[in-house]
């Protein structure tokens, strides 16, 4: 949100001084203000859905290692209870 909220009227100031002719493009300031804030708005749309994508598997690892690491076992309920016969260390 707060990328949206400072990046676009950064962006948009930049390229309305960029067309219009009062501000020198080829200062580097220029060439971060028009492309910053469009690759971090791009970034924050972009990064969850990838790591959605890539954690999809995960959840089954996860469990496992929960279980070994607890002794928990999984109901049919989806409620968890830890193993009273293995020890908790």
């Amino acid at each position: 949100m707060g990328v949206v909220l400072f990046g676009v009227p950064i962006f948009w100031t930049t390229l309305s001084g960029a067309l219009s002719g009062t501000s020198d493009l080829h200062d580097n300031s220029m060439w971060v203000g028009l492309i910053v804030p469009p690759i971090m708005i791009l970034f924050g749309l972009v990064l969850p859905k990838l790591g959605r994508l890539l954690g999809r598997s995960d959840e089954r690892l996860i469990l496992n290692h929960i279980k070994n690491t607890l002794g928990a076992k999984a109901l049919e309920d989806g409620i968890s209870h830890v193993d009273p016969k293995i020890p908790r260390y």
